[in-house]
């Protein structure tokens, strides 16, 4: 009796730590998606991973190719990039399928994580994109490294459907308060990766000669009671 009573303890414990940790990995993504599900299993990227784009938008195949660059750079992996019908991807087996559908707002996306395939389905690239930053963030946080980095490169399986809550959600920084050097303004990548957009530079007019190297953003920026997203 007292055997069996530890026994329950004990497989109490290990569910409620399997529970703490799927939340968790929901909790990692930044910001909280709308909707999200963890579910068993994980997706392994390896050297034979292929990323599909079943769109013919030119833009599509520009975010995959901006994703399987940020994968090599950790990884070591040249991912193959194929433009596949959109009707062929079910066939697909250690893939990640970048796909279109009608209907979703501008940044909307929906993401589905299984152990054969990852499928991020969007209506426009700005929420394709988005759901490349979310499979990153769900990757372990050596997937930004910049040189290759041992590790096992697991996707847990999950379904996210997210969307802003307001008109778009962004960055604002106040380079007119506090002068920045413009190579802090270049370091705006981590404002993607969170999927924070657009960036929006507020500035004073006449400062457009302190760099001529970046005057276009400033002439957008100096003109007065307008604000620039860029």
């Amino acid at each position: 009796m007292k055997k069996n009573r530890i026994n329950n303890i004990f497989y109490a414990l290990l569910l409620a730590l399997f529970s703490i940790s799927t939340v968790a990995h929901a909790q990692n993504i930044i910001p909280k998606p709308r909707k999200a599900q963890m579910n068993d299993g994980a997706f392994n990227i390896n050297s034979r991973t292929r990323v599909v784009v079943a769109d013919s938008n030119p833009l599509f195949m520009e975010i995959a190719e901006d994703f399987a660059n940020t994968v090599k750079g950790s990884t070591g992996y040249a991912l193959t990039i194929e433009q596949q019908p959109a009707t062929e991807t079910g066939q697909f087996v250690n893939t990640i399928v970048l796909s279109s559908t009608d209907g979703l707002s501008k940044e909307a996306y929906s993401l589905k994580v299984t152990p054969q395939n990852i499928t991020i389905t969007a209506t426009e690239p700005n929420g394709l994109f988005y759901g490349t930053q979310t499979i990153l963030q769900l990757l372990p946080s050596e997937i930004y490294s910049q040189t290759k980095t041992k590790g096992k490169w697991s996707v847990p399986c999950c379904e996210i459907e997210d969307e802003p809550y307001q008109e778009y959600r962004g960055l604002m920084i106040d380079c007119c308060r506090y002068f920045m050097p413009k190579e802090k303004g270049h370091r705006c990548n981590g404002n993607a990766q969170a999927e924070y957009f657009p960036l929006a530079p507020h500035r004073r007019p006449g400062m457009e000669n302190r760099d001529k190297e970046i005057s276009q953003t400033h002439r957008g920026g100096s003109i007065p009671q307008r604000n620039y997203r860029i």
